[in-house]
């Protein structure tokens, strides 16, 4: 069985990171700490469940600026989560995008970033979710919070099929036991897009999931590789794209692909 892609995206500081940790119940994603944001790389996270087997990638991408837009490196950063979504969409599928927001309301940057990353491309069929985090002080809980802001990102055409309000921090509530079984349900199990019925996964049962992190694997995704357009194009040209984590040997595939050539 392939493993399941589960993309994150959000602006910085709003909890990829910390909500990934919490996923995989261990310390595996360093969270930002400086103003401009954290990593400007593309992490993936193989984590293997038991007892149902099940693997699951959670793709952590460096976070959205929205003052730092035309600076250089953010640019370039953006570009690669662009090109992640276009060849996971292309091979292997992707199967969730989560979409991270600090609580309070979404801002026009958030709209911007919903836009560019999924209501506008090829790829805005599949399930779309809306973690919100930092509530950990919402009261009577959590999901207080979609009680009283559902309506309004309707209203801001940011339509998700699931969602889940967690927080990252213990507390005397046991919040962050109950946001790690929603946060599991919610990448583990399929959504549908026919509706937007959200009860499944927040506020949902509390009776926890019955699953475990029993292996976790970290590489680091890199654009893929395109050997060079012939001078003289036929109609028997073949575009082949090379992907792969950093040190997977693409280069080497490349050169021996170019190696047979010269033998024919």
């Amino acid at each position: 069985m392939s493993a399941r892609n589960i993309v994150f995206l959000g602006e910085v500081g709003s909890g990829k990171s910390s909500v990934i940790n919490l996923i995989a119940g261990r310390h595996v994603a360093e969270p930002s700490s400086e103003a401009k944001g954290g990593t400007l790389n593309i992490v993936c996270y193989t984590l293997s469940f038991s007892p149902s087997d099940v693997q699951v990638n959670l793709w952590d991408t460096p976070g959205w600026h929205p003052a730092e837009e035309k600076d250089t490196k953010q640019g370039q950063a953006m570009g690669e989560v662009d090109s992640l979504l276009q060849t996971l969409h292309a091979t292997e599928g992707i199967h969730l995008l989560i979409f991270c927001m600090r609580m309070g309301r979404a801002l026009s940057s958030f709209v911007k970033m919903y836009n560019k990353f999924y209501s506008e491309r090829a790829w805005c069929k599949i399930p779309v979710a809306l973690v919100v985090t930092w509530l950990e002080w919402t009261r009577p809980t959590m999901h207080t919070w979609w009680e009283n802001n559902w309506t309004s990102l309707e209203k801001q055409k940011l339509h998700f099929h699931s969602h889940a309000c967690v927080t990252t921090v213990d507390d005397k509530k046991d919040g962050k036991q109950v946001s790690q079984n929603r946060l599991r349900k919610l990448v583990l199990h399929h959504i549908p897009t026919e509706s937007l019925s959200h009860d499944a996964f927040c506020p949902g049962p509390e009776d926890g999931i019955q699953a475990s992190v029993t292996g976790v694997r970290e590489v680091l995704w890199s654009a893929p590789i395109c050997f060079p357009t012939l001078p003289q194009r036929t109609q028997n040209d073949v575009l082949i794209i090379v992907t792969g984590p950093l040190g997977s040997g693409k280069s080497s595939v490349r050169s021996l692909r170019s190696s047979d050539s010269t033998m024919d």
